[in-house]
């Protein structure tokens, strides 16, 4: 079984459409053998729900939502998860710090420039938050990770 845990600031919009993505690329790739997760490395949102605008473009793509309760990641899933993915420096900066260290490199940033044309970085619209990339950008990212690692999965994975 490989484990892997996406990792944001809040886990309602980046982590949990990751999450969401992969999940649904394993279902739909026959691949039971892969969990998926997703934290938040703050306490802000604990408990709530995927981030309503993010919700919305997920379903409008054909992604299910299961229900969601925002988590934060603790010094445990270092040991559980095979790959914790960070969304942005920061995240990387605070899994360090929540985990002690990364000596197995285990702790991996999402990749970057998987923009789409046209869409504009900075500010979600509505929340106030100067780390999220719009909405439609955070998807089109997710579904980018997601399909890199399951590619990655059928030649470096064992199963």
């Amino acid at each position: 079984m490989n484990r892997i845990m996406f990792i944001c600031h809040g886990n309602i919009c980046r982590s949990a459409a990751a999450e969401t993505v992969m999940a649904e690329l394993c279902r739909g790739n026959h691949l039971p053998e892969v969990e998926v997760s997703s934290a938040a490395t703050t306490r802000e949102e604990i408990g709530n729900d995927i981030y309503p605008p993010m919700k919305k473009a997920l379903r409008e793509n054909g992604y299910r939502c299961p229900p969601h309760a925002a988590r934060q990641t603790v010094p445990g899933d270092y040991d559980r998860y095979d790959y914790l993915i960070g969304m942005d420096h920061e995240n990387l900066s605070d899994m360090k710090r929540i985990y002690g260290g990364d000596p197995l490199k285990k702790i991996s940033l999402l990749r970057a420039g998987l923009v789409r044309r046209g869409s504009q970085h900075g500010k979600t619209e509505g929340t106030g938050r100067k780390d999220h990339k719009d909405t439609e950008n955070v998807l089109f990212e997710s579904a980018g990770i997601g399909y890199d690692l399951f590619r990655r999965s059928e030649t470096e994975w064992t199963f």
